[in-house]
Parts: C-alpha cells; structure tokens; sequence
C-alpha cells in the first residue's frame, strides 16, 4: 500500500463528497496540508492510518471515518458495555461494574476520549473507548490489562488470537438465533416491540410475523428503539408507514452539495397502513443511544403524527453518509447529506414529550420506563 497515495485518494475523496458546513472548508484546507506533511514521516502502514484518522477527527462528523476491512491480531475476548454511562464488564454470567482501568479511573479515560471526539455524541465516544478496549489500541496497548470493579476487586484480561476468538463467535451463533426484534407482553392490554436494529431488511415482516402469534387482545403498543443505532432508512421509513393513517410530512429537509450549490428535498413518508396497528394507543420509548434512523426517521416521525415519545434526549447522529472504497484494505465513510431544518442545521437530537431515565443495571428486572407506563398509561393516552 502506497502511503502517500492513500493520504491523496482520502484528501480527493473529502474534496468532492464531505458536506462542508460554513467555515469548515477552509479549516480542512489548511489540516490537509498537514496531513500530507504528517504522511510523509509516517514509517508503517498502521502509523499512517492513525495519521489520516486523526485529521478525519479533526472534521468533527462522527459520520466520516476511516473503515478497515483487516483484523487485528489479538482481541480481548470479553463483552463490555456502558449502561446508563457507566462502563460493565460481562463476566462469569454477570455484569461487574468497571471503575479502574490499568489504576486509572474511567471516568478519567472516559473524559480524555471526549476530549478527541469532540462534538461527538456521547454513545459514539464509550464505542469508540469500548473498541480500543477490546482491540488494545491507544492506552491500552500492552500484554494484559488490570480491571478494578467497584467491589474493589481485580481481574487480569489477557487478549486471545483473534482468528480463535472467530472461531469461537461462529460456534456460538450457530447455537443461538439472533432476531433484530423482539416482542413481549406487558399486561392484558400492552405489548412492547423491541426493535434492536433498522440493519435488517427483514424487521417489518419479523414485527408483523410476531404480532401475528399474539394471543389475546391489546391495546396499547409499545415501540421500544432504545439503544438502537440505526441501519436502513427505508426499512425505518417503511415501518412508519405501516403505522401512521396519513402522509407524514417531515419539517425538515435534506441537503447535498451540487457544485457550490446547496440543493434541498423534501422528506415525505407515504401511509401503507397495517390493519394490526389501527386503532392501537403507541408508544415510542428512546434513550440517548437511540440515533441516525431510529431517531429522525422513526421516533420524530411518529412524534409528529401526536405519537408520545418517552425517554432521554437522544444522540443526535442524523446525517447520511456513504462509504466508498479507497483500496482493497481500506474504505471511506463520509457525510454527502444533511438535514435542515428552517434554514438551518438540525444540532439536537430527539426531544421526548415525557422524560424517564432508567438508573438500573437490569431493565429486564426493573425497567423505569415500564413502571413508568404502569403508573401513568391512563394519562399517556394524548389529547
């Protein structure tokens, strides 16, 4: 892999598709000169792709980034997680909260990656500390590590090969099916829908092949989009269909570059309505993790349409983003489109109508959201 030509391919790439607000090209005239700069002393492949990320940082859209289809060597083979930001370690069949890291806070190393991924909304910042965890990059390069949970006691993590730890993951998914929804029951008259991730070009007919086995009548339907990170926009757009009686007509627009021009179109989502949706109270349940599709393009939509929102502001990833390959190693995802609201950027995330924030570990066993329907579903009927 040439260097300097995979730091010229990403500066063209940049060129001709980032969607640069005002002020933000001149500030990437100036970085992309040192990167080439930079490139020139990198020594190896790894320290020029780090070089490159970083000034792709620098264009503070956690959209646009480096994506590589190579492997690390070794991997830490352990599950963790931040719940309600707080960092867990999944072990021994339970969850141990994570205090210390090699003696050093969390919170501190938490505070640091903020620092680097400024503007970036926060779910995006514990993913990318959660990622160099468990592939042992930045601070964490080294034989093992020493975890310190809030017991005060102490675990040594040591990585694995990662072609085992491949072949491990294989074996455990063929003895598991893992659906993208999943659908419960709450009492007689409500039923919730958990929708995992819009990645699924199937989750429409997994949500209506599931309330088909339901027995007994219901009410009240709960969408629950928590944690969910997005995917497909038209599977997103498709299930709104499905559910609104009406055309929903966003208020906001869509924006790309067409030359210097800033080209706008209207977002409209067309009804398609299910027979299994009409009638029904819904709920939407968010949380701050819930982005991209499931917040603009599901929860707002439904918001829209006098649909009650629950939960916490959510992330705030809303821009579209295409990925286009630099070489057989390495690929560019970068924002083309934006969306517009009024003239102007959309900054925010989602606002619920009704703020619930659920401190618990296990929402399985105690889910504030929940409780929160069973105290006051007779009022969340809107109107």
């Amino acid at each position: 892999m040439n260097k300097i030509n995979v730091v010229q391919e990403c500066i063209k790439l940049i060129d001709n598709n980032f969607f640069f607000k005002e002020g933000e090209r001149e500030t990437w005239d100036i970085n992309k000169k040192n990167l080439v700069r930079d490139a020139k002393l990198a020594e190896s492949k790894e320290e020029i792709l780090a070089i490159i990320d970083t000034y792709l940082i620098g264009l503070k859209d956690p959209h646009t980034r480096l994506l590589f289809r190579e492997r690390p060597s070794y991997i830490l083979p352990y599950n963790f997680i931040f719940i309600h930001k707080k960092l867990y370690l999944e072990c021994e069949e339970d969850l141990k909260k994570v205090i210390l890291i090699n003696q050093e806070s969390v919170q501190t190393i938490l505070n640091r990656y903020s620092e680097i991924y400024k503007s970036y909304p926060l779910v995006l910042v514990e993913n990318e500390l959660i990622k160099d965890i468990q592939f042992m990059k930045r601070s964490f390069i080294r034989n093992d590590l020493q975890i310190t949970y809030d017991t005060g006691h102490e675990k040594t993590l040591y990585p694995v090969d990662t072609e085992i730890w491949m072949k491990n993951l294989r074996n455990q998914a063929n003895d598991c099916q893992l659906n993208s929804v999943s659908i419960r029951r709450i009492d007689n008259d409500c039923i919730c829908i958990q929708i995992i991730t819009f990645r699924d070009k199937s989750v429409v007919s997994q949500i209506i092949g599931g309330l088909e086995q339901i027995q007994g009548r219901y009410n009240t339907i709960i969408f629950d989009v928590r944690n969910n990170m997005g995917g497909y926009i038209e599977v997103a757009k498709e299930l709104v269909s499905k559910i609104v009686d009406s055309k929903v007509q966003m208020n906001y627009e869509i924006a790309r570059m067409d030359g210097n021009l800033i080209k706008t179109m209207p977002v409209e989502i067309q009804k398609n309505t299910y027979d299994g949706f009409q009638n029904k109270q819904i709920i939407v349940f968010v949380n701050y993790r819930t982005m991209s599709s499931a917040e603009y393009i599901f929860a707002y939509a439904l918001q829209l349409k006098g649909i009650l929102v629950i939960g916490e502001e959510t992330a705030g990833l809303k821009d579209q983003a295409t990925i286009i390959p630099i070489n057989e190693e390495v690929s560019l995802q970068v924002t083309t489109k934006r969306y517009i609201q009024n003239g102007r950027f959309i900054q925010k995330g989602v606002i619920p109508d009704i703020f619930v924030k659920n401190e618990n570990i296990d929402v399985n066993i105690n889910d504030a959201y929940i409780e929160w329907y069973m105290k006051d579903k007779q009022r969340a009927v809107r109107g």
